[in-house]
């Protein structure tokens, strides 16, 4: 159940101050029946004379408190006046001065209330009228009068009017004289009809220390000024005026707009066409410490006719705490609440129709106004309003590092935002359209929609009619089509070759349809969505939406990792329709063209204007397009950033891989049939006629994939053919044979599913590849199988010794000692632990580290020494680790330390409720042991080495080591380090991965060459290892053609002449070699 807003903590003086002036309401309901006291008129003590031409402090229209006033939390203003609570003058020591106080109020027509005003001597956290003088003010519907009472003494009639108001109420202290008077306020002029004069040492005792003017409860204030020893008290300056907001135009939510760069969420929504629906979701200013400053927030919202939902607007601070708003759809009432922390809550007033309608947020100088209305022509008009005059006084909780604005429900619709932050449109707002409005559907000047392409009709379609499936879709045996075409599904899922289209804008169209009555679901989307093995589709970590047949009502929606479902509209028939995903900047939008017939118009859509706030899980290596489940896929089409990746408008007859050295010659069409042909960019020397035949003879120096672009000139118009080529050696093209399809076994080795322990073999001229259970010996450049071994067990880490392999085994929890000639498991260790996370031999000794997460207290990260000859473990106090490496010569121990604590937390607010979720943080360390003693005895601790550490890689020299982290170090940079072992005070050499999109989770040392490499979006960087500078012609990334696979790690093949990546692309993973560049001088020192 949500928490009520009234169970909030408050601090206690507020509290009891509420309380307080709750319960004086039912106070004197009738008329006393007689006046008491002696009932003797009195007059009106002489003022300073300048008192009655200074004007009152106008209390109205949002001018907040004069500088002498304190209010409590429910004292809250309107157009009119204040209202509710109570407020006290806070001048110090008043009670041993001569003061005057006036204070102007009214009531409304036919009300039927009670104003307090008086002098008290009560402490803040007491009513005011329970120690003091005060007088009970009945409004006409009461009777129309006023008591006058002091705390112990008598109560009397002070005197009656019969007028709403509005009346003043002067309070003059002179000396031990007291003196009341109530009278009506005219053209600026104060005439008693009613005064009372009180001697304080004998009819009000409780005012012998001292006391101070209040008022409150329930009549509207108008106005108040203040004289203390004959001097005015200035008041200070009132809040400035509203804000002229009338050429600042409000940013749109709908379509395809983005959300303003103002504005974050953790937990988006989803908008269509005329805004943002808030469902489930929650935004909040990413500018804080509002309350120091002057703003303006208005959103433009709606509900649907009857709509029974309620979102939350407000400022919040730390915790939650501080001002909200709910706001109730016409099918609850259509009216909006004020809540305070800790305060009940109040009514801020009823809007009743769905609106549109304007709710705004404006804080000028200390106060804060919420107010609901409607704009036209740039002037904002209030329904309701509520104004709360001292802002940091009420809401303590909103700090100068904890204050924003935020908008949070489970239904209604945000139409248009604007901010503007001290007389300033803060960024986003601008949306275009007229000032002071927000742009209409159609309108020109509207941010493009799903519908606004530049690629439209038919045109760059690819008919699904049999296999291949187009390049960009990748290789999928087994499918099948229907006779007259279309791809039917039946329980597949087809994915992109690439898997960063979060990282790129696009359009994927997918013209799907159904059969009749047909119950099937397609999917489209972008993600990580895998085939389950038992059939069906894993939708996790994806966007994507369902689109139902016909059998199931003939509608789509919208889901995040198959959660969050959220209606995208009907659709109704079997189709064919077209399903446009597009991306554009962090904008997702899906929409559906229903009965597509060459035209594509979004006759239903919705986008995700955050999509990073929404499924921040998609990442340039999980992020494929797909489609999947069932129904029937006539056409797709992709274009990224407005280009299409192909075109089978026209079928060129162009081959994919040519001989450098051997002359191409041949015809693109086998019947031109008038077209004429001519080359719009491709590279050197490849000419195409003008009918049609295309001749080039590649160099050695042209290896590589090259783009050519034909243009194709027909009767009506010209289109262009997008196609690729690449060139071969004639070394490798003889080596296959001639068949060049299979050119890519000479640079690639096939790696199964799962995890892949790559490590030195024994001899240092061999790699040892382990797959679970498979263990290959990779020589040469690396790709090369001398040798594979089937173990006994499955292992995630495993290195040689002279006449057995030690493995670590997660499956057996154990540690094995595997004799490489029977193969069998000599010797079992015990590794029964949450986890094991790595395996360190060491070089000289049969001895290794094993690495184990422990249960229990202290640090979990432990480092255990194992006893390969005899399977006996030493657990040292003090040895901690995630991960280790020994030194070449034996005599240090490097361990890198990563811990998760909890650092804190964060706030996700939704109606009626702030959720509190963990964040959290790491403890990461780089540690060296001395162990050439019995007892491993730790030199060296540094600190934050990284953040969210992943690994530790010792160069093979020993000279280099490196900290693998998320943020590389120093933190947040994404620099690679690479300490000198011997100097971690010393500032490591960094290997920068910012402007090659490197990635700082792995790096690779050359064997015997001062290299460094490291995966990258291109495939790999290579550093000089020692001064950390990238050399970007090191690694032959252009020969062969590499595709853009998702690569992972990085190793130096065995020659040294080569670079290993390991790379995934279309869910198959492989080896790939690439050719170092080196110098002979380099060659020469490579190990023979």
């Amino acid at each position: 159940m949500p928490r009520p807003l009234s169970c909030w903590p408050v601090p206690a003086r507020w509290l009891l101050s509420a309380v307080a002036v709750v319960l004086v309401g039912p106070l004197h309901a009738e008329p006393l029946s007689q006046p008491k006291g002696d009932g003797k008129p009195a007059e009106l003590p002489a003022v300073a004379p300048e008192f009655d031409k200074v004007p009152l402090f106008d209390l109205s229209k949002g001018a907040g408190l004069p500088s002498y006033l304190k209010a409590s939390p429910t004292m809250l203003g309107d157009a009119s006046g204040l209202r509710g609570g109570e407020a006290r003058v806070t001048t110090p020591d008043l009670g041993s001065k001569d003061f005057t106080f006036d204070v102007l109020f009214r009531f409304n027509d036919g009300e039927k209330s009670i104003a307090l005003i008086g002098v008290t001597a009560a402490a803040p956290v007491t009513r005011a009228a329970d120690e003091g003088v005060s007088s009970a003010v009945h409004s006409p519907g009461l009777g129309g009068y006023a008591t006058l009472g002091s705390t112990g003494g008598a109560e009397f009639r002070l005197g009656t009017f019969k007028a709403d108001g509005p009346h003043l109420y002067r309070i003059d202290k002179k000396g031990d004289a007291l003196t009341v008077a109530i009278g009506e306020w005219k053209d600026g002029k104060f005439s008693p009809y009613s005064v009372k004069a009180l001697t304080i040492s004998k009819d009000t005792p409780v005012l012998k220390s001292g006391g101070v003017p209040f008022f409150g409860n329930e009549a509207t204030f108008l106005g108040v000024r203040l004289a203390v020893d004959g001097k005015v008290v200035d008041p200070g300056k009132p809040a400035p005026p509203p804000a002229d907001l009338s050429k600042i135009p409000f940013a749109p939510l709908g379509g395809a707009n983005p959300l303003p760069s103002y504005l974050g969420t953790d937990a988006a929504g989803v908008a269509d066409k005329d805004g943002l629906r808030l469902d489930n979701s929650a935004y909040r200013t990413k500018t804080t410490g509002l309350v120091e400053k002057d703003f303006v927030f208005d959103v433009r919202f709606r509900f649907q006719d009857e709509e029974q939902s309620i979102f939350t607007i407000g400022l919040a601070g730390a915790k939650g705490e501080g001002i909200s708003s709910r706001v109730h759809g016409p099918g609850h009432g259509g009216y909006a609440t004020l809540a305070i922390t800790g305060q009940e809550e109040f009514r801020l007033g009823a809007f009743k129709t769905g609106g549109p309608h304007t709710f705004r947020i404006e804080k000028r100088g200390p106060t804060l106004t919420l107010a609901i209305g409607a704009e036209k022509d740039g002037i904002f008009t209030p329904i309701v309003t509520k104004t709360i005059p001292r802002l940091t006084a009420t809401a303590p909780s909103l700090t100068p590092k904890e204050c924003a604005v935020f908008v949070s429900g489970n239904g209604g619709k945000l139409e248009a935002v604007r901010f503007v932050v001290n007389g300033e449109a803060h960024g986003g707002n601008v949306a275009g359209g007229s000032k002071g409005s927000t742009p209409k559907p159609g309108d020109p000047t509207r941010p493009a929609a799903a519908a606004d392409n530049g690629i439209e009709g038919r045109e760059h379609l690819i008919r699904l009619t049999g296999a291949p499936l187009p390049s960009y879709l990748g290789a999928h045996p087994g499918l099948a089509f229907e006779p007259a075409g279309g791809l039917v599904l039946h329980d597949r899922l087809i994915r992109t070759a690439a898997a960063d289209f979060a990282t790129k804008d696009f359009t994927f169209d997918v013209v799907f349809r159904f059969k009749e009555k047909e119950q099937a679901i397609c999917l489209v989307g972008l993600g990580a969505a895998e085939r389950r093995p038992g059939g069906g589709v894993d939708l996790k970590d994806s966007v994507c939406s369902r689109l139902h047949g016909p059998g199931h009502g003939g509608y789509g929606t919208v889901s995040v990792s198959g959660q969050d479902e959220r209606q995208l509209g009907a659709y109704k028939e079997a189709g064919p329709h077209m399903f446009r995903l597009r991306k554009k900047g962090n904008v997702l939008t899906m929409a559906v063209c229903i009965g597509f017939k060459g035209k594509f118009t979004a006759d239903i859509e919705q986008s995700i204007p955050d999509l990073k706030a929404a499924a921040p899980f998609l990442t340039k290596s999980n992020s494929w397009l797909f489609i999947g489940a069932d129904g029937v896929v006539e056409s797709v089409r992709l274009a990224v950033d407005s280009e299409p990746i192909e075109s089978r408008d026209l079928a060129l007859n162009l081959p994919a891989r040519v001989v450098a050295g051997r002359s191409l010659g041949q015809a693109l069409l086998a019947s031109p049939a008038g077209k004429k042909f001519a080359v719009a960019s491709g590279p050197k020397g490849l000419t195409v006629s003008t009918e049609g035949k295309v001749s080039w003879a590649p160099t050695t120096e042209q290896l590589g994939r090259h783009e050519v672009r034909i243009n194709v000139a027909g009767p009506k118009d010209t289109t262009q053919t997008i196609l690729a080529v690449e060139v071969v050696s004639a070394e490798d093209a003889a080596a296959v044979n001639g068949n060049l399809a299979r050119i890519d076994s000479l640079y690639q080795l096939p790696l199964a599913a799962g995890p892949t322990h790559i490590g030195p073999g024994l001899d240092g001229k061999s790699l040892l590849l382990v797959e679970g259970n498979r263990l290959r010996r990779l020589t040469g450049g690396g790709i090369t199988v001398k040798e594979e071994i089937r173990l006994p067990a499955r292992y995630e880490r495993l290195f040689e010794r002279a006449d057995y392999f030690v493995g670590l085994s997660d499956e057996k929890k154990a540690l094995h000692v595997i004799d490489k000639k029977t193969l069998k498991v000599r010797r079992t260790v015990k590794m029964d632990y949450p986890s094991r996370t790595d395996l360190a031999p060491h070089p000289t000794r049969a001895v290794c580290y094993v690495c184990v997460v422990t249960g229990g207290e202290g640090p979990p990260a432990r480092i255990l020494i194992v006893e390969e000859d005899t399977g006996d473990v030493q657990e040292p106090a003090g040895l901690f680790g995630s991960w280790a490496v020994v030194s070449p010569d034996g005599r240090n121990l490097y361990a890198g330390y990563r811990e998760v604590y909890q650092k804190g937390a964060r706030l996700l607010f939704n109606p009626d409720r702030i959720h509190v979720v963990p964040e959290y943080g790491t403890f990461d360390a780089l540690l060296v042991y001395d162990i050439t003693r019995a007892k491993p005895a730790m030199r060296h601790l540094k600190e934050e080495p990284g953040g969210d550490g992943t690994g530790l890689v010792l160069s093979p020299d020993g000279k280099r080591l490196t900290y693998l982290s998320h943020t590389g170090y120093p933190i947040s940079s994404d620099q690679i380090p690479a300490w000198s072992p011997t100097a971690l005070d010393k500032r490591p050499v960094g290997y920068s991965t910012k402007a090659d999109k490197a990635s700082p989770l792995w790096i690779a040392y050359h064997p015997a060459l001062g290299l460094a490499a490291a995966p990258a979006k291109a495939g790999a960087v290579c550093y000089d290892r020692e001064t950390g500078e990238v050399e970007p012609k090191r690694a032959d990334l252009t020969y062969p053609y590499l595709g853009e696979p998702a690569v992972s790690r990085v190793f130096f093949a065995p020659d040294g002449r080569h670079l290993l990546l390991e790379c995934e692309e279309n869910g198959k993973r492989s080896l790939r070699r690439v050719r170092l560049n080196l110098t002979p001088a380099e060659v020469a020192r490579l190990p023979k």
